[in-house]
């Protein structure tokens, strides 16, 4: 029976499989003719697939092993050098501890953000380095047996965006994001520190359409 875990599963591994084929194909097509042009973009939309990894004293990072996830961004170029836009973010989270964690399998973990970025170089170049700052939300959706519950909570992150533009419409980009997680859970004395707050780092990849 296709559960409702295992389908947003296939989903987040066939995206990732599309990404990389179309990556590689992108790649020899479109480095043979890029046409000469400025940075003349009105928005960008991207697609990629995530890896992400937790970190230092905290549940998760001591409870799950990540599966790679997929990543949509999209936004609107305010300025030639700022951009403004949103970005969601989706993987799996197997529990391997469940002393830590509580006794259920693992978790879909979605984060929605939204994300200010700006240009440190000539807007007018293919090669673009954008800093940023982003600020969302994380639910965390995790399942015992047939039922499920629900964790939320507020996402605050720093992110570093490197792209590359093939041609007026396309291109690639790698992006890592250091994101912490204040988290809406309610714990025994003593064990706040463990599951209230939950640091992250998702180095991400993928491709880019330039809207104009």
């Amino acid at each position: 029976m296709l559960t409702k875990s295992t389908a947003m599963q296939w989903i987040s591994k066939n995206i990732q499989q599309l990404v990389l084929g179309v990556l590689l194909a992108t790649g020899c097509t479109w480095a043979q003719d890029k046409p000469d042009y400025y940075y003349d973009v009105l928005g960008e939309a991207s697609a990629g697939f995530l890896m992400p990894s937790a970190f230092g004293d905290n549940y998760i990072a001591e409870g799950y092993s990540l599966d790679p996830g997929i990543q949509i961004r999209g936004g609107i170029r305010v300025d030639p050098k700022l951009l403004l836009g949103g970005d969601f973010q989706f993987y799996y989270g197997r529990v391997t501890n469940p002393e830590i964690t509580g006794a259920f399998r693992g978790s879909n973990i979605r984060r929605l953000m939204v994300f200010g970025q700006y240009n440190l170089l000539d807007e007018r170049s293919d090669l673009a380095v954008q800093a940023g700052l982003e600020f969302g939300v994380v639910i965390l959706d995790n399942h015992i047996a047939a039922e499920e519950f629900r964790d939320d909570g507020i996402s605050t992150g720093l992110s570093l965006d490197v792209s590359y533009r093939f041609s007026t419409t396309f291109g690639v980009y790698a992006h890592g994001l250091l994101v912490r997680d204040w988290m809406n859970i309610k714990t025994a004395p003593g064990l706040e520190d463990s599951f209230k707050r939950v640091d992250y780092f998702i180095p991400s990849v993928g491709i880019r359409l330039y809207i104009r």
